[in-house]
């Protein structure tokens, strides 16, 4: 099946990058750390602060727990562009030996099948994502993100579990749907890409020949100017026509996904606030319960979110 070609094709990819550059993946799961870190003290800070007002701590007791969380996430603030930095540099270096590789690969190709449309073609649909959508950086960003989803959606589930089991696992089914009109709408879209492969490669031809310098003496001795503006115009209005419906389809998913994340959200607010009204859910909360509640709600969706779409843009590129 598709799904396991694509895990075989990323198997191999893997293995490419932890041969050419393996400190990649530590800084990534680094740097991840680092973000998850940050998190975390982003979903407490209001409840450490709405906690202090309702225990009428002293104004000494505030400064503290300010300094304290100033110099958190300065000390991680720091220590995430630093890492960022190194993982750019060693990403820039990643992607040049990767698409050597990649040129090795192609340039192995027997030298009579060069022109052989049929191999022109395979070698079009093997380069089409990495020239024209920056696959590799979408495989190497989308590496970075899903590190930096699980690590964190695993911290704010075991948060979540403290407040409602039952709720977390709603919230988690709820915003799986998001996931699934994501992947349906990458699926249309993989479609629609793989139509445009040919086009894309004959429009490539006559604007080369049109846009070149060595062509156009005999452009002009033939009078095959208009034979090119023809061809070039057709081509451009069937990419046009299959981008615009393109365009549609990723504007009807990003409305679905945002009426669903709007939902959950409205969901989270209503049952925590019912949590510190009365007992009926469960034990009640305090305000500074409810912030963090809400705040490591927003977190588990986002999250979630980012880690699925992380493996969907992977299966797309892929």
């Amino acid at each position: 099946s598709y799904s396991l070609g694509a895990v075989v094709v990323l198997k191999h990819f893997m293995r490419l990058i932890l041969r050419l550059r393996p400190s990649y993946m530590i800084l990534v799961l680094v740097n991840s750390l680092v973000a998850t870190g940050m998190a975390v003290i982003g979903i407490y800070i209001p409840k450490l602060l709405i906690d202090g007002l309702t225990q009428s701590k002293g104004i000494e007791w505030f400064l503290s727990v300010i300094c304290v969380i100033v110099a958190a996430k300065l000390i991680l603030q720091i220590l995430s562009n630093y890492l960022k930095k190194k993982q750019d540099t060693s990403r820039e270096v990643l992607r040049h030996n990767v698409e050597h590789a990649f040129s090795e690969k192609v340039m192995s190709v027997d030298y009579k099948y060069l022109e052989d449309p049929k191999y022109l073609d395979i070698k079009e649909r093997a380069t089409f994502a990495v020239n024209n959508f920056g696959a590799l950086d979408v495989l190497l960003n989308s590496a970075v993100s899903f590190t930096s989803a699980i690590l964190t959606l695993g911290t704010v589930v075991g948060i979540m579990f403290s407040f409602s089991p039952v709720y977390m696992l709603i919230s988690i089914g709820i915003a799986f749907l998001t996931v699934l009109v994501q992947k349906k709408y990458l699926s249309e879209e993989q479609k629609v890409l793989a139509e445009l492969i040919p086009i894309n490669r004959q429009y490539s031809y006559y604007s080369s020949n049109a846009f070149s310098l060595a062509p156009q003496k005999d452009i002009r001795m033939y009078r095959l100017d208009k034979i090119l503006i023809e061809k070039l115009a057709e081509k451009n209005l069937e990419v046009s026509k299959w981008l615009s419906e393109l365009r549609r389809k990723s504007g009807n998913a990003s409305a679905q996904q945002t009426a669903i994340i709007s939902a959950i959200n409205l969901i989270a607010y209503v049952y925590a606030a019912l949590r510190v009204l009365t007992d009926k859910l469960g034990a009640r909360i305090g305000i500074g319960d409810f912030t963090v509640y809400i705040n490591a709600s927003e977190e588990l969706i986002r999250s979630f979110r980012m880690a699925f779409t992380s493996v969907l843009d992977v299966m797309q590129q892929l």
